[in-house]
């Protein structure tokens, strides 16, 4: 399956539905004092069941918050969660206000025979009072991933096929982007932020020609597996052809590293900063 052209037009579709949610799902079990357990942050996804027998994309917009996708055969199926929250203080009657409005949705769509899932938020750093989603994501699958994001930081462990990431620029503050997989990547992965470290940590089985960049930070390529040829290299730019594949692999940070590492087991690796968004 070709993955990254039913991303670019499910993207499309995406950017078109936005301002038009009239059916999401409420945040009707969230408490005024904004605290809430992963139960009631559960979304509904809408259409068919996603189980581990389907080939999936995942397509996300999220104007303001974070977003994490795991992917796992642990799960028989697909689960969404998304959490409300904002900074500040805020009476009752505001946040009644809030959790009111139509925030999320998550659908399950299928466009020429591929399965997509695709979850959309509206909230933004204008909304007064300024609330922020964050989207967490299990999937007993994953064949590419789409996401757009801002004012906060985007990880995916585990996926396989296409990646295409982007953190910030015009949509608002960017941040970190991180992504772990064990599956052999011979897609092109394009993972950007206006602010923030980007880390891909892959295994040996994956090839590509890599291309990683950043204004302010270092950029660079370790692996102890397969062969790397056509190596130009500085600071902040480095360049290389890995296990003498075309795929593209570009790395592009306004704001921070830029890094790829190939190594045993890379979802268990760390990268050495910690981020959680669910206790």
């Amino acid at each position: 399956m070709r993955i990254a052209p039913l991303l670019a037009a499910s993207s499309l579709l995406l950017t078109l539905a936005l301002p038009n949610m009239s059916g999401c799902v409420r945040w009707r079990k969230l408490r005024p004092d904004g605290l809430s357990t992963p139960a009631s942050d559960t979304l509904a996804i809408r259409g068919e069941a996603l189980t581990k027998d389907r080939r999936i994309a995942v397509d996300v917009k999220n104007l303001n918050g974070s977003v994490t996708v795991l992917v796992s055969d642990r799960y028989d199926t697909a689960h969404v969660y998304a959490r409300a929250g904002w900074r500040g203080k805020y009476s009752k009657a505001e946040w009644e206000e809030v959790r009111n409005e139509d925030w999320v949705v998550a659908e399950h769509v299928i466009e020429e025979g591929n399965s997509i899932l695709r979850v959309l938020s509206q909230a933004a750093p204008d909304v007064d009072p300024p609330v922020r989603t964050d989207i967490r994501i299990l999937l007993p699958a994953c064949d590419g991933v789409h996401i757009r994001n801002a004012g906060g930081s985007v990880k995916v462990v585990g996926a396989g096929g296409a990646h295409t990431i982007e953190s910030g620029f015009e949509t608002g503050p960017g941040g970190s982007i991180e992504v772990k997989t064990s599956r052999d990547i011979t897609d092109p992965i394009n993972l950007r932020t206006s602010d923030g470290w980007v880390d891909l940590v892959l295994d040996q089985g994956s090839s590509g020609t890599i291309d990683l960049q950043t204004d302010e930070g270092k950029a660079f390529f370790s692996s102890k597996f397969g062969r790397t040829t056509d190596v130009k290299a500085d600071a902040m730019h480095w360049t290389g052809v890995w296990n003498a594949s075309s795929n593209p692999i570009t790395l592009r940070t306004l704001s921070g590293d830029a890094r790829v590492r190939v190594v045993d087991k890379p979802e268990m690796y760390s990268v050495g900063l910690r981020q959680a968004m669910y206790p």
